[in-house]
């Protein structure tokens, strides 16, 4: 027999797809009580410039999420070090 949990209100509630519909809706909400004018004043030319990051954050970042290319990057840069070094022993021994 399979057991099987009917979710309850709160576990729906608490879903990722209600947390960034309720996120929205308040923004929304937010954003009707500021005048146009200064949205476009203030906010619209930041959004236009976007954001800055510097490489070495990004780097960080994508490895942090495990992205695929920067996983990529990593295995050859290590496969690299691995042959140099191994080069390197055997000229030592």
């Amino acid at each position: 027999m399979l057991a099987f949990k009917i979710p309850s209100a709160t576990d729906i509630s608490d879903t990722l797809f209600c947390k960034i519909l309720r996120h929205y809706l308040i923004l929304n909400w937010l954003i009707n009580w500021f005048p146009d004018a200064q949205i476009e004043q203030l906010i619209t030319p930041m959004m236009m410039r976007g954001a800055k990051v510097d490489r070495n954050t990004l780097a960080v970042k994508l490895l942090q999420a495990r992205h695929p290319l920067a996983q990529g990057a990593m295995a050859m840069i290590m496969a690299a070090v691995t042959a140099i070094s191994i080069l390197c022993l055997q000229e030592i021994f």
